[in-house]
C-alpha cells in the first residue's frame, strides 16, 4: 500500500471519529428533548410555554387578590401591586408584577431595560422603545408607560399581554385569565365570590338611589375649643358618640376610592355607606381621631396640607410623615391632597392651580406611596369653574368643594358636596342632617 494510500485512509479515519464526536456531543446537549426530523420541526415562536399562574383576580372593593381562585392572604406583599388608575386606565407596577410571576429580574438603568425570566422564557421590556420580548416573540405596547412614585405602570391590558393572559373588568373585579381557560366563567366565578364575602351589600339594582353624606371635620380636640372655632373642631367625647351613633343606624364608613370604583367599575358598596373627612392634618387627628376610628372600625380620609407636615411650635401641631403612614397601614385611613399649601384656588394663576394640586400630591405619593386616585379638597372651600377645569385637564379624580347635598349616583365628581360637623352637633342632629 503506497504513502498516499495510507494518508488518504488515517484522514478519513480521523475524520470519521471527529464527526462521532460532534454527534455525540449534540445528543448529550440535546438529551431532554427527542431530535425532530426536518418534516416535523417547527419554528420557535409556535412552542408556547404554559404560563405558571392562569389566572388573576384583583377585587377592587376589598383589594383582595386571588391566583387560579386561591385566597392570597399576604396582603403587605400583595398591596404593592394594588393598581391606579390614570386617565381612565387601570394601571400595575410592572417591576413588582414581574418580581412577583417571574424569576431573576434585574434593572438596566442605562438601557432602561426590565429583562427576566417569564414562564421559562427570556423577557426584555424596552422603557425607551416601549416594545417587548418574550423569548422569540416581539411586540410593542399598546398604551404609554406611565411614570409614578419611581415606578413604571403598564395598562392592565398590555400586563395582560405580557403574562399571557386576557384582561376583563367587571363588578369589581379585574381578572387575567389564560387562554385555555373559558374568560366568562371565570369572571363570573371571582364576581360572585367577591359579592358572597360581602354579605351586607346589597345588589347595586337596588342601591340606585344611593346617598352618600360626605362629612367635613377639622380638629379633634381633648377639651371644648375657644368660639373662634367651634365651627371647625369638635371633642374627642362627642366625635365617640358620633362614630357610635352612625354605627348603631347601620352606617359603614368607606373611602372616596370605594365610590369611585362603584361609579366606574361596578365594585360593591354598604347599604348605608358614609364618607368621613379631616382637613389640614392636624395632629389630633392621630392622637385623639385615630383612636376612636379604630375602636368603631371607621374609614376615614385626611386631606393634608403639605407643606405643613411635621409643623410645631404653633397652637393646633400638625401630622407627621411617620404617623400618616401608620393610620394608612392600619386600613382605615387614607391621606389626600389639601394643596402643597393652604391656598385660595380661585385667587391664584392656572399655573398655580396645578402646582398646588400636583406638588402636593408629589409630596404625598413621596412619603406614603402611590395614590389609586387623586381626591383634592379646596381649601377656604374657594373655587370656581376655572379651578374645576384645570384640575381635571390635570388629572385629578374628584374635587370636594363646597358644603351641600349628600353624594349621589349622579354627582360630579369635581364638585362633591360635604356636610360640616362642629361643635355643640348632637348624634341626633348629626343622624337627621344624613337621612
Amino acid at each position: 500500500m503506497g504513502n498516499m494510500t495510507k494518508k488518504f485512509i488515517i484522514i478519513f479515519v480521523l475524520f470519521f471519529m471527529m464527526a462521532s464526536s460532534l454527534f455525540c456531543y449534540k445528543n448529550n446537549r440535546t438529551n431532554t428533548s427527542q431530535t425532530l426530523e426536518l418534516s416535523d420541526r417547527v419554528e420557535a415562536s409556535e412552542i408556547k410555554e404554559e404560563p405558571i399562574v392562569k389566572e388573576l383576580a384583583f377585587y377592587i372593593g376589598s383589594h383582595k387578590w386571588y391566583i387560579d381562585r386561591q385566597e392570597q392572604n399576604d396582603m403587605e406583599e400583595y398591596k404593592k401591586i394594588k393598581p391606579i388608575i390614570r386617565d381612565n386606565t387601570i394601571l400595575f407596577p410592572i417591576g413588582v408584577v414581574l418580581r412577583k410571576f417571574s424569576e431573576d429580574v434585574s434593572w438596566d438603568p442605562v438601557g432602561k431595560t426590565i429583562s427576566a425570566t417569564l414562564n421559562g422564557e427570556s423577557f426584555n421590556l424596552s422603557i425607551n422603545e416601549k416594545k417587548v420580548s418574550v423569548g422569540d416573540e416581539f411586540f410593542n405596547l399598546k398604551d404609554d408607560i406611565k411614570v409614578y412614585g419611581n415606578q413604571y405602570y403598564l395598562s392592565a391590558e398590555d400586563t395582560a399581554r405580557i403574562l399571557n393572559l386576557r384582561f376583563q373588568v367587571k363588578n369589581g373585579v379585574i381578572a387575567f385569565v389564560h387562554q385555555d381557560n373559558h374568560l366568562d366563567e371565570a369572571i363570573n366565578y371571582y364576581t360572585d365570590k367577591y359579592n358572597e364575602e360581602l354579605s351586607n351589600i346589597k345588589d347595586r339594582t337596588s342601591i340606585k338611589s344611593l346617598k352618600i353624606p360626605v362629612l367635613m371635620y377639622h380638629l379633634c380636640l381633648t377639651e371644648a375649643p375657644p368660639d373662634e372655632l367651634k365651627g371647625m373642631a369638635v371633642t374627642v367625647k362627642e366625635f365617640d358618640a358620633q362614630l357610635a351613633a352612625l354605627k348603631k343606624a347601620g352606617y359603614e364608613g368607606i373611602s372616596f376610592e370605594q365610590y369611585y370604583n362603584y361609579r366606574l367599575y361596578g365594585a360593591s358598596l354598604p347599604e348605608k355607606p358614609v364618607i368621613i373627612t379631616f382637613d389640614d392634618g392636624y395632629e389630633n387627628n392621630y392622637t385623639n381621631a385615630f383612636p376612636i376610628l379604630k375602636k368603631h372600625n371607621m374609614k376615614a380620609t385626611i386631606f393634608i396640607v403639605t407643606s405643613a407636615v411635621g409643623q410645631q411650635g404653633v397652637q393646633y401641631p400638625h401630622m407627621t410623615w411617620e404617623q400618616m403612614k401608620e393610620m394608612e397601614d392600619s386600613g382605615l385611613v387614607i391621606i389626600h391632597n389639601h394643596g402643597s399649601y393652604h391656598a385660595a384656588m380661585d385667587q391664584i394663576s392656572r399655573s398655580n392651580m396645578r402646582k398646588v394640586a400636583l406638588g402636593g400630591y408629589t409630596s404625598i405619593e413621596h412619603h406614603m406611596g402611590t395614590r389609586q386616585i387623586y381626591v383634592f379638597a379646596y381649601p377656604y372651600l374657594r373655587y370656581n369653574a376655572v379651578t374645576i377645569e384645570e384640575l381635571k385637564q390635570a388629572g385629578i379624580h374628584m374635587q370636594v368643594t363646597n358644603l351641600g347635598d349628600w353624594l349621589r349616583e349622579g354627582t360630579s365628581m369635581s364638585d362633591i358636596k360635604r356636610i360640616r360637623i362642629s361643635h355643640g352637633t348632637s348624634e341626633q342632629e348629626l343622624l337627621n342632617s344624613i337621612k
